[in-house]
């Protein structure tokens, strides 16, 4: 576990449909609804609080570019931190291919 506290996340859509994904299932049982989906600004918004595990991160990861965290900060920063080490390693792809 990452922290022994449960933790206020604040997470934003960035598509319509993953909005609505999210709507009907929810990522926690916490989970609110902060802002419905707007057309003109292409997101909307969601809190979840929760004690911060690698299971959570998985599953944010595994929403792709569909969310972005946006609260606390430094929980935002280690998710890119993630993505960053993963675009690394496809960049790197063909140089580590064992055949």
């Amino acid at each position: 576990k990452m922290k022994s506290r449960a933790t206020r996340v604040v997470f934003r859509t960035n598509d319509k449909r993953m909005h609505g994904l999210i709507l009907t299932k929810k990522i926690h049982r916490t989970q609110k609804h902060l802002d419905e989906w707007n057309d003109d600004k292409q997101c909307g918004r969601f809190e979840i609080t929760i004690k911060l595990n690698n299971e959570l991160k998985a599953r944010f990861l595994s929403f792709g570019s569909g969310i972005t965290i946006e609260k606390p900060k430094w929980y935002a920063n280690e998710i890119e931190e993630e993505i960053k080490k993963m675009l690394h390693s496809y960049r790197n792809m063909e140089q580590n291919i064992l055949i």
